[in-house]
């Protein structure tokens, strides 16, 4: 091979080579994160814990009206019951029991 031809062969594989490194230079700028990237994981990542703190909340509430139905149906039945006896010991007393 002349020295012309290895000079042209030499050649075209720095071109190629540039062509490589500036791929390489457009892929690396693609994969840094943006500061709009990284400013939408920071909301994001508030308003997760946002949402899991609510979540919580709800569950306490929930948990609370639960136990406050509990209380209301046990006194109503105890209501319920005071009036019966209450009825009960009206009628005796009218019947002269």
């Amino acid at each position: 091979m002349s020295y012309t031809q290895q000079l042209h062969q030499l050649q075209q594989i720095d071109n190629q080579l540039q062509a490589v490194k500036a791929r390489l230079a457009e892929i690396s700028a693609n994969l840094v994160e943006s500061e709009a990237l990284k400013s939408a994981k920071i909301a994001f990542d508030q308003a997760d814990v946002t949402y899991r703190q609510a979540g919580r909340f709800m569950t306490d509430l929930e948990l609370e009206v639960k136990g406050l139905q509990d209380r209301i149906a046990q006194n109503e039945t105890w209501i319920l019951a005071a009036k019966c006896l209450y009825c009960r010991s009206s009628h005796i007393k009218a019947i002269g029991i």
